[in-house]
């Protein structure tokens, strides 16, 4: 059993393996379920069958659907991440308190700074002291019509620059 159970790990093949023996040997049957088993049964107790290749079966579709759920996640990553990346614009994603999230490139480029730096730093830190900051559930309110707010913000080596705001978009997060 352990070496077919090596056989169908080797070869990556996705099927539920089920050990029937005569062997009584509680380690056995722990050392087969370590290596991958489905289930271990005892020859002349083989009542549970059904039940067994039912529930073997249940997992493996569960398996299943979350290998697929997971590529899909991946690839929808891939896609927001190209058109995140993509835009000519700075785009920040931000916290309600101001936190920097996320930062596409284009944003790191203006502002002089990488990524992992941004994301260490609010948007109060890229507004010189007196300009108006745009956060997310802050005093500014989306204009329907995409009117920016005119500002003044501030690149990682100091110097100020101007920048019109536009916050069009405010999601919900619970």
């Amino acid at each position: 059993a352990l070496k077919a159970l090596q056989l169908l790990q080797e070869r990556q093949l996705n099927i539920p393996f089920i050990v029937i023996t005569g062997s009584t040997r509680e380690e056995a049957a722990v050392e087969c379920m370590q290596h991958g088993a489905a289930d271990y049964l005892i020859k002349d107790r083989l009542a549970r069958l059904g039940q067994s290749v039912r529930h073997a079966l249940g997992q493996k579709r569960l398996r299943d659907e979350s290998a697929r759920a997971e590529q899909a996640l991946r690839e929808s990553e891939q896609r927001y991440r190209a058109i995140f990346d993509g835009v000519r614009d700075a785009i920040f994603v931000e916290a309600p308190d101001g936190r920097i999230l996320d930062a596409n490139a284009s944003a790191c480029e203006m502002y002089g700074d990488t990524r992992e730096n941004l994301l260490r730093k609010t948007v109060f830190d890229l507004v010189p002291r007196g300009q108006p900051a745009v956060i997310v559930g802050g005093q500014f309110e989306p204009d329907p019509f995409g009117h920016p707010l005119e500002t003044v913000n501030v690149r990682a080596s100091g110097e100020q620059f101007p920048v019109e705001l536009t916050n069009r978009l405010r999601l919900r997060c619970p």
